[in-house]
């Protein structure tokens, strides 16, 4: 079995521009922790669906370079640094294989960690068992089709009475105008860019069901 020179090209065409990769800018209002773990969840998964290949080694090299410089470019156009600053940020030097991470704190909490890279691309005659790979679901997976999962991690605290515990996340922008009749149907990210960049508040569960039952008084949302 080997993996075919086409599934390279096919990510080289995707994530590049008259042969250089690019920046994605679709995930630009992304967090950096949600775009490493979109660019890490194509490159694992196609490695797990690859791994058998006796030549899955040469090729995934192929596709992690491109995929690495797209993620590199990504987070520079978002903070507007240069490649290098960016390779300084995340670059972890001490890792055994290559790998870009990013870490956020959280009191009290075990850290949220993300990461591109740091696995061996090595043939696994074993395979992974079972497994699939598609591409829009690893894709867009990390940030979720409503908000950002970092959101939900992150949260602590409810932002109407300061309550602390499990939050919940308030939508005040409605989904409804997205696909009106008339208009020329959006490509799937663009709705899920559309659904994440509507307003939302961290709230906990009972001022949520205050708000969805009309019985919430206070600040107008």
């Amino acid at each position: 079995m080997r993996m075919p020179r086409k599934v390279a090209v096919k990510y080289r065409e995707r994530y590049c521009r008259n042969g250089v990769p690019t920046h994605r800018a679709e995930l630009c209002t992304d967090t950096d922790y949600t775009i490493l773990q979109s660019y890490q969840a194509v490159y694992k998964g196609l490695y797990n669906y690859y791994c058998m290949a006796t030549n899955v080694s040469a090729r995934m090299s192929v596709i992690r370079w491109t995929l690495e410089t797209s993620l590199t470019k990504t987070l520079a156009s978002k903070f507007k640094v240069s490649v290098n600053e960016i390779l300084k940020r995340y670059k972890v030097a001490e890792a055994e294989h290559r790998m870009l991470r990013v870490v956020i704190e959280r009191p009290d909490r075990p850290p949220l960690v993300a990461v591109f890279g740091g696995f061996p691309l090595e043939r696994k005659p074993e395979g992974m068992g079972a497994t699939d790979f598609l591409f829009k679901t690893a894709w867009f997976k990390p940030g979720g089709n409503r908000s950002e999962v970092v959101q939900r991690l992150l949260a602590g605290k409810c932002e109407i009475c300061e309550i602390q515990g499990p939050m919940e996340v308030h939508h005040i922008r409605k989904l409804a105008d997205l696909d009106r009749p008339g208009r020329r149907p959006r490509a799937v990210w663009q709705q899920i860019m559309s659904a994440r960049r509507r307003k939302t508040l961290i709230v906990c569960t009972g001022c949520h069901d205050d708000i969805h039952a009309g019985k919430y008084d206070g600040w107008k949302l």
